[in-house]
């Protein structure tokens, strides 16, 4: 049985020794701790939303589109469902609505006011 080139190359690299460290990691690593945490979250956040960034990312760019597309259609469907409410609220306020019909059809039957200076027939 045939070794395998990938078990071969795997135990080639484990024999070698690792290569050291910087001398100056330690306060590197501390410093951009430091910096990180002296970030506002604005900052941090406005990474976060560059539509560059995430669109050059292919496993981002489907969250990223569901998001713009989210930030767009909610307060539209929020507006569009206030609109609707207020259009019902105006079609209900009718006072024909709210009268009995004998008076709904007195009002309607009344024969209209002739203006100022004109003589009725």
């Amino acid at each position: 049985m045939h070794p395998d080139p990938l078990e071969t190359t795997l135990a080639a690299c484990a024999r070698e020794p690792l290569p050291s460290a910087p001398p100056d990691l330690a306060s590197t690593v501390w410093r951009e701790i430091d910096r990180r945490r002296r970030a506002s979250f604005w900052s941090r956040a406005r990474s976060l939303l560059d539509w560059d960034e995430l669109f050059s990312e292919p496993r981002l760019a489907a969250p990223a589109l569901v998001c713009a597309l989210a930030i767009g259609a909610l307060p539209a469907l929020f507006w569009t469902q206030r609109l609707a409410q207020q259009r019902l609220a105006r079609h209900s306020i009718h006072f024909e609505v709210f009268t009995s019909p004998p008076l709904a059809q007195l009002v309607a039957d009344r024969p209209a006011l002739a203006p100022p200076g004109a003589h009725a027939p």
